[in-house]
């Protein structure tokens, strides 16, 4: 039951780290949005291209670095993990549901909602299809395997010295 709580503590933060980078404003978050939505706003001169990308690495820098720090407190913290299988799969299944979670719940339907709608480029579809969210979620699964072994492998080594 533990870790039901701790993948909807992740999800929540996921959320809140989104909802904290938009504001009420969906041009903070620019970087999010397909390239052709990009363009337009670079073109009408509603954006500045070196600007999104620089708020774009500052994001994913603190987004990557807490959910690494929120992972590290379920495993090495909460629940002391020592065995690296354990760890793995704990870890692994956060991930992926994380990743399924991103795909269907902010990519598809919060961002479906009225506040993602930038004014000014209404012709341009700004929600990933569900062919895009379904193969770059079964890639992410596969692509986390290895982080996740990575991840687990440091953390339980952690978790041995402490």
């Amino acid at each position: 039951m533990k870790l039901v709580y701790e993948i909807i503590i992740y999800c929540l933060v996921y959320v809140l780290m989104v909802k904290a980078v938009k504001k009420n404003n969906p041009v903070n978050c620019l970087f999010f949005y397909p390239k052709p939505v990009k363009d337009k706003m670079y073109e009408l001169g509603l954006a500045d291209e070196k600007i999104v990308n620089k708020k774009e690495k500052v994001f994913y820098t603190w987004f990557i670095v807490v959910l690494i720090i929120l992972l590290f407190i379920f495993i090495v913290i909460v629940n002391k993990r020592q065995d690296f299988k354990i760890a793995f799969m704990e870890l692994y299944l956060i991930l992926v549901i994380g990743n399924w979670f991103d795909g269907i719940v902010i990519d598809r339907l919060w961002v479906s909602q009225k506040s993602w709608i930038i004014p000014e480029i209404i012709d341009i579809p700004y929600i990933k299809s569900w062919k895009t969210i379904l193969v770059r979620r079964i890639l992410g699964m596969i692509v986390y395997i290895p982080i996740a072994a990575i991840i687990s492998f440091i953390f339980v080594k952690i978790s041995l010295v402490l």
